[in-house]
């Protein structure tokens, strides 16, 4: 349970781009697996999961609803 919080965290953490696109993260997963072998140990469901939670918490924060996202650690897990 706990690798699967934080391989959701590398996911957000690893997101390179203006704007965070949910369809562009989702298929992305299977590249960051070939980068990062211990990604394959996860269910694919809980990676997907993830970013569906990055997507809301980003759509929510430009509606003006929450504050910014922010980074997440082993160390400040937020």
């Amino acid at each position: 349970m706990n690798e699967m919080v934080q391989n959701g965290q590398l996911l957000q953490n690893n997101w390179k781009g203006e704007f965070f696109n949910k369809n562009k993260a989702i298929k992305a997963v299977p590249e960051l697996k070939k980068t990062y072998p211990f990604l394959k140990e996860v269910d694919s469901i809980a990676l997907q999961k993830a970013v569906e939670n990055v997507n809301d918490s980003y759509t929510r924060y430009y509606k003006k609803q929450n504050k910014a996202p922010r980074f997440k650690s082993k160390k400040n897990p937020v």
